[in-house]
């Protein structure tokens, strides 16, 4: 007897359905790759704590009535300032490097040294109350304000502190992922990140006697435009093999890649796309296995819910053809199908299109017989669906976010949410 799987969750949870939650670069092609990107990019991280550290004892030396000269301790004292520092990294590690990420590095640097997204300019979003009508650096070469008091003093420095550390923490998640995916491991990136905006979060409700400007929306703002930065240096330091130099301001460039491989099927996604002229673009979901996911058995059910957005559409309505997977002109495929390991062929198929109404979502629910062999021990590909696009469209993957909304194994027991697997999503490069 075949159990159906039942229930739809209206919730969609998902690590990764922003540029800033995912990692936003492409894996290293190669152990010296590896050990370049992952090299900068701690550097990188250790630079920008750094710098900001010297701007916390700028503004305490400017509220205490004792001037000091942040320029020397982040970017003009030979050997011993954070750009000193950073440019001795990238000079070590530059012979390891594939082309392109030196001079990425190098602009990166710029970028957080001068401009409006500067460590400068950010200082003014942490030190921004401007009571006392004083600034922090009489030149402007700083933005900012003196502290109109102690307690004020005191929330703001706090706040530069956690922006460091979630800097800090949210770079090491990169590298790891980085490195993971380099070497074919599992890494619980979404956890990782999690962990990390959790940390900055809890540390900013124990601040007190804070400004309106550090209120907790001004520090959830200032939050989202670090990891936005972050997701830029993923771009430009773990670059990816089909552009040798990713242009950090470009909203062309490839934001994420993710790739994994079964036995028979491997799948590169990328997180944003232009609709080519032809007006078809292909997404793919992938499921990735956390450490909480339920894998000792085979599943028998499982429905994947893709929500689309309304720039895009897919061709019918409602119940959709089952087609050959292998026909290119098939708009709906099964990415994993051998037959001597996961065959998500292997039992009967539901493609359903919801597109009566918004949320538009493309359902798959698929009951599988035993020798289909899907157990969650592994990364697997799942699905591949071709929608329509306006030629020259900018698309990006946070607008299809999908969710495994049931499961159940092959004793019928539904699998809880927790214990299910991540569902990520990309555009095929």
């Amino acid at each position: 007897m075949r159990h159906t799987i039942v229930g739809l969750v209206t919730a969609v949870i998902l690590a990764g359905t922003s540029p800033a939650w995912s990692f936003g670069g492409c894996p290293p092609a190669s152990k010296d790759a590896d050990k370049c990107e992952t090299g900068i990019a701690k550097a990188v991280g250790k630079f920008v704590g750094a710098v900001i550290k010297c701007h916390t004892k700028q503004a305490d030396g400017a509220f205490k009535q004792k001037p000091v000269d942040d320029e020397g301790c982040e970017s003009d004292t030979p050997d011993k300032s954070g750009k000193a520092k950073l440019d001795a990294a990238i000079t070590k590690m530059a012979a390891l490097c594939p082309p392109g990420v030196v001079t990425n590095a190098t602009s990166f640097e710029d970028q957080l040294l001068t401009g409006q997204n500067s460590l400068d300019a950010t200082n003014g979003r942490v030190y921004c109350d401007a009571t006392s009508g004083t600034r922090i650096d009489a030149n402007g070469d700083d933005a900012g304000w003196v502290p109109a008091s102690k307690d004020v003093s005191k929330c703001a420095d706090g706040v530069a502190k956690s922006v460091a550390k979630l800097w800090g923490a949210i770079a090491k998640c990169s590298t790891k992922a980085a490195d993971a995916a380099f070497k074919g491991k599992l890494f619980d990136e979404a956890g990782c990140r999690t962990a990390a905006t959790a940390k900055y979060d809890a540390a900013g409700g124990k601040l007190n006697a804070c400004p309106a400007c550090l209120d907790p929306a001004s520090r959830a703002s200032l939050r989202d435009a670090i990891l936005n930065q972050l997701a830029a240096a993923d771009a430009a330091l773990f670059v990816c093999s089909s552009s040798t130099t990713t242009t950090v301001s470009s909203t062309r460039s490839i934001t994420s890649t993710t790739t994994t491989t079964t036995s028979t099927t491997t799948t590169t996604l990328v997180s944003s796309i232009i609709c080519p002229s032809g007006g078809t673009v292909d997404v793919a979901t992938i499921l990735v296995p956390t450490p909480t996911t339920f894998n000792s058995t085979v599943i028998e059910g499982i429905q994947v819910d893709l929500t689309y957005p309304g720039t895009v559409s897919m061709p019918g309505t409602q119940l959709l053809p089952v087609n050959d997977p292998n026909d290119p002109t098939t708009l709906i495929v099964l990415l994993s199908r051998d037959p001597n390991g996961i065959n998500l062929y292997d039992g009967s198929q539901t493609f359903y299109d919801a597109d009566s109404s918004a949320p538009f979502k493309l359902k798959i629910l698929l009951t599988l017989n035993d020798t289909a062999n899907l157990i969650f021990n592994q990364v697997v590909p799942f699905e591949r669906a071709r929608f329509t696009c306006t030629p020259s469209s900018a698309l990006s993957a946070s607008s299809f976010p999908c969710v495994v909304s049931s499961e159940v194994d092959v004793t019928a027991r539904p699998i809880p949410a927790d214990q299910r697997p991540n569902c990520t999503v990309g555009f095929s490069g």
